[in-house]
Order: structure tokens, then sequence, then C-alpha cells
């Protein structure tokens, strides 16, 4: 991918019709709303046990959260993000 030259990229402004405006921003809220709620409800019921039992605890007891773990106490458990970023691999169960 090319670096983007600042130096040469000329920055135009565009006068759009305020209904193309409020269009835009009515489709742009709907997205984000609809993106954010989704993960939000999908995760939220991990976090609030995490929470209440501590890492350690919800890991041992929960193997979904277990497999969740991408970085545990600074070493990577996740091994496709160790491969994606050249870091060591360390057992998530190595650590509790």
């Amino acid at each position: 991918m090319k670096p983007l030259n600042l130096q040469r990229t000329q920055i135009r402004s565009i006068r759009l019709p305020a209904w193309y405006i409020t269009v835009w921003r009515i489709c742009l809220v709907r997205w984000l709303k609809h993106l954010h709620l989704p993960s939000t409800n999908a995760t939220l019921p991990y976090a609030i046990e995490i929470a209440n039992k501590g890492w350690k605890r919800a890991f041992k007891e929960n193997p979904e959260i277990k497999r969740g773990a991408n970085v545990v106490k600074g070493k990577v458990t996740y091994r496709g993000v160790a491969e994606a970023f050249g870091l060591e691999y360390v057992p998530v169960g190595s650590l509790l």
C-alpha cells in the first residue's frame, strides 16, 4: 500500500445540499447504533463475570472467556495475534 503524501494532497471544500448532509447523518447514526448494540449485548455478560469473579477465576470456570483472551500479564495468549505480529505465543493455561 502506497503511503499518503500529505504535502501533495489538496483538500477541497465541497458544498453539499443540507438535505444530503441530514440524510447522511441519519444513516451514520443508525449504522453505528446497530453496530454497537449487538457487540455490547454479546460481551457485557462476560465483562460482568470477570468483574464479579476476577479474571483468574472467570478464566478457570468459563472456557469461553479463557478462549477470548488475547493478552494476559503482558504475554500474547492468542496464537493468531502472536503470529500476525511476530510475537511469542504463551498458552493462557500456563499463566493461571
